[in-house]
């Protein structure tokens, strides 16, 4: 855990390290496979779609590491069994189609959870197989069967079969609307005056070529760090072609929903970045230290946003936030001793408040922050 202290011009100091919490890497971003991108054109037995422009032929592997399915794009002869393997600590799925499809998971749908875990499955029928990790929609490969296949396409599976999820069960009875047309809602938390407080990440502007946020790369090889799954910022760092600037909107803000149905903007006009796999991130969460509201935001220089560092801000009472505890330097200045492969310094997830300090989950460093507001 890291404990920061507070002046008005941040006085930081570190205390021990935390051990690595490997789930809350799961919102973190995991990279794409240009092979099949999950936007192209190009149909399978199964119906997915995605860009066949390289294939390994001969292989009948797949090694699930770096976020990455490897190779992207396996050519194999009908009747193959194709076994993946997984080398990453954060569990994925080899899950057929594409996401949000309605043939999602209709032909193989499975998770590995641990270390070289495995599942394979045999392609009798010839045809173009897309396939992505449910958790990952951004992680997406295929596999193109070739030659006269007979029947259907069979699967051997390693691990536990698909679980049908849980139907959502109806409200229960006198449950009350609270609070509707959110934007993007985070954290919430319950102020001293009895009213709900909610952050709102907010809305990203369209993603453009000229935002940069949703540039089409040009057909061919993908440079590296201008995989599509990388955050605008990043690859306008890396000058990748069409992406001509960060995507960055500013309408995030946290809503005040008091008892009686009166809905107030306590603070307005805050940053939104665009994450990996174009997520929305800024606003994140808030908490109360007695009549004080803080909140925590995910934005910074590293993601195009130099004027909201991504920190521990105290809300204003005229819809104004200030800095309070700099997360973003105090990274640079002291990281993490675990690296995740993923790691581009503070991804802020929750804040709660325990007696007088706030605490800050990290899902991106894999650590917890102690910030103490009353320290100088």
């Amino acid at each position: 855990m890291y404990r920061l202290s507070r002046s008005r011009s941040p006085r930081l100091f570190a205390a021990c390290c935390l051990a690595a919490l490997a789930a809350a890497a799961l919102v973190a971003g995991c990279a794409n496979n240009p092979p099949f991108d999950n936007s192209g054109s190009s149909t399978g037995a199964n119906g997915a779609s995605g860009n066949v422009t390289k294939a390994q032929s001969g292989g009948t592997t797949v090694a699930i590491k770096n976020f990455l399915y490897q190779p992207g794009t396996l050519t194999v002869p009908a009747g193959t069994t194709v076994t993946w393997t997984q080398l990453d600590v954060i569990p994925h799925t080899v899950t057929s189609g594409r996401p949000g499809g309605e043939d999602a998971g209709t032909v193989f749908d499975n998770t590995l959870s641990n270390v070289n875990q495995t599942y394979s499955f045999t392609f009798d029928t010839p045809g173009t197989f897309a396939y992505f990790c449910r958790f990952h929609p951004e992680m997406a490969a295929g596999v193109v069967v070739t030659g006269t296949g007979s029947g259907s396409p069979a699967a051997t599976q390693t691990t536990s079969p698909r679980v049908a999820p849980t139907p959502t069960p109806p409200p229960p009875a006198g449950a009350k609307l609270v609070a509707d047309k959110l934007i993007n809602p985070r954290g919430f938390t319950w102020g001293p005056d009895g009213a709900l407080y909610v952050a709102e990440a907010g809305t990203k502007p369209g993603d453009t070529a000229s935002s940069g946020g949703g540039a089409t790369p040009p057909p061919g090889p993908v440079k590296p760090g201008c995989e599509s799954w990388r955050p605008s910022f990043d690859r306008f760092q890396a000058h990748c072609p069409g992406v001509s600037g960060p995507t960055i909107g500013s309408n995030g803000r946290i809503e005040k929903f008091a008892p009686d149905g009166t809905r107030t903007v306590v603070a307005d006009k805050l940053p939104v970045v665009d994450g990996p796999f174009a997520a929305t991130m800024g606003v994140t969460s808030v908490a109360f230290i007695g009549q004080d509201l803080y909140t925590v935001i995910a934005a910074g220089e590293t993601r195009g946003a130099p004027k909201f560092p991504t920190g521990v801000y105290k809300v204003n009472g005229d819809a104004t936030v200030t800095l309070w505890a700099n997360l973003e330097a105090f990274q640079k200045a002291n990281p993490p001793k675990y690296i995740p492969p993923d790691y581009n310094f503070s991804n802020p997830y929750d804040m709660v408040a325990m007696n007088g300090k706030l605490y800050i989950s990290d899902g991106n460093a894999c650590v917890i922050f102690e910030v103490d507001p009353a320290a100088t």
